[in-house]
């Protein structure tokens, strides 16, 4: 895994976090879809988009979260002026910033994990997606949270999109 990091103090976080699985898929997918608007909603910690920041000098990202006490803010400095942080419910961050003038190129879903909080995100995040943008969460299939499967799963198919399921419960699709 040392060789699809760019800069070493990626592996270092990386190694340091939970979730190793979603990273390279994740990067992968803003690599592939030239993602340059990067929404994390369920940022909690926050290392999924430090690691972006790291990885990807031209993306910008907001940070999408009710809290930040896991997150150390001051590790972000470094990024200047290329991360937003938005301390509140995903529905309403979704209305906060002008994503029409400037429509989103890919939104990453691991917030509330029930049936109707995945449903309500993906609501709210989607119109905010430019066309040929993608969609892509965490906890899909897990067995903990079967409601993030079932409002992926309606959400799609009402959309008529392609589903893809990665390893580690992450999915996607494109809009």
């Amino acid at each position: 895994m040392e060789s699809f990091f760019k800069k070493p103090s990626s592996q270092v976080v990386y190694e340091s976090w939970g979730h190793k699985s979603t990273v390279p898929v994740i990067l992968c997918l803003i690599r592939e879809f030239n993602v340059r608007t990067f929404v994390e909603v369920g940022a909690e910690s926050g290392k999924l988009s430090w690691l972006i920041l790291n990885e990807c000098d031209d993306v910008y990202t907001y940070l999408v979260d009710i809290s930040f006490e896991a997150c150390d803010l001051n590790a972000f400095r470094q990024f200047g002026m290329r991360f937003s942080i938005l301390g509140m419910r995903s529905v309403d961050a979704s209305f906060c910033v002008s994503f029409e003038t400037c429509p989103l190129d890919m939104v990453y879903i691991d917030a509330g994990h029930s049936y109707l909080d995945v449903n309500e995100d993906l609501r709210a995040w989607y119109p905010r997606v430019r066309q040929g943008g993608v969609v892509a969460g965490h906890d899909y299939g897990h067995p903990n949270w079967p409601g993030v499967k079932q409002a992926v799963d309606e959400f799609v198919q009402k959309k008529g999109k392609k589903l893809n399921v990665g390893e580690y419960f992450n999915f996607w699709f494109v809009k």
